[in-house]
């Protein structure tokens, strides 16, 4: 069956209809391309999607996205977790709004934020000016987007999940081996 094939409504209503099982997987797992714009967007969305996303690529289809940039904080602290990690930290050309409001930080995420500054300043001072210790977090996380979407790039498909598990075993590993 092609996406021809598909039955479409003309319309659809959260109301009425589960858009995710009723639209979203069928077409998208006969179609080539998916192009999307979205003011707002999330991670977790192409997670509830992955059915259908997963059959788009498996016919050689293309997904492009138009986003906001703005990330979840757990994404944003994921994001920069791998940077440090890599120590990538690529300097951000123009003046960023932040990624994230800084209320939806708790506290241990704030400590998490300034250890990594106080570690990459070799400083504590650093601590007086949030406006670098948050620049150095947006630069480390920058550098994890990179590092995890050229990982994605350039591996096959289903293969990612299996490094990025190897690489979390490591990290654990190695983090279990320095407690003893």
């Amino acid at each position: 069956m092609g996406l021809k094939e598909v039955k479409i409504k003309k319309a659809y209503s959260s109301d009425f209809d589960n858009i995710l099982l009723d639209f979203y997987i069928p077409v998208l797992s006969h179609s080539v391309g998916y192009n999307r714009l979205a003011g707002f967007f999330s991670s977790s969305s192409l997670a509830i999607a992955a059915r259908g996303i997963s059959r788009l690529l498996k016919n050689d289809g293309i997904m492009r996205l138009v986003v906001s940039p703005k990330l979840r904080k757990d994404e944003f602290l994921f994001a920069m977790a791998i940077g440090f990690k890599n120590k990538v930290k690529p300097s951000l050309k123009m003046p960023k709004d932040g990624f994230f409001l800084t209320k939806d930080l708790k506290p241990e995420d704030e400590a998490l934020i300034n250890a990594m500054a106080v570690w990459e300043s070799n400083s504590v001072d650093v601590l007086s000016n949030k406006e670098e210790v948050f620049k150095i977090a947006e630069e480390y996380a920058h550098g994890g987007v990179r590092i995890l979407h050229d990982s994605i790039g350039s591996t096959q498909f289903g293969s990612f999940s299996k490094q990025f598990e190897k690489m979390l075993h490591e990290i654990h590993e190695e983090l279990m081996s320095e407690m003893v």
